[in-house]
């Protein structure tokens, strides 16, 4: 990460640590050495949503995309 984008990349890792919700992935940790960040995830063992959805989009219906917003947004509420 450049040195412009470091503080950005920082934050936005530390409001994702901020947010402690059942449905949202947590920040279990950030470390940063020189200009390299690395964030610990907690572990999901379906994987990330962006692999999800690349599996299995053909098969996604209207209601199952509608459940996956409200969770998100109960994640944010």
């Amino acid at each position: 990460v450049d040195d412009l984008k470091l503080p950005i990349v920082i934050n936005e890792a530390s409001l994702l640590a901020w947010f402690d919700h059942d449905e949202l992935v947590r920040c279990i940790d950030l470390y940063v050495r020189e200009s390299q960040v690395s964030i610990i995830l907690e572990f999901m063992d379906q994987g990330s949503m962006e692999n999800i959805i690349m599996k299995y989009h053909e098969r996604y219906s209207e209601e199952f995309c509608r459940y996956s917003l409200y969770k998100v947004g109960l994640g944010l509420k």
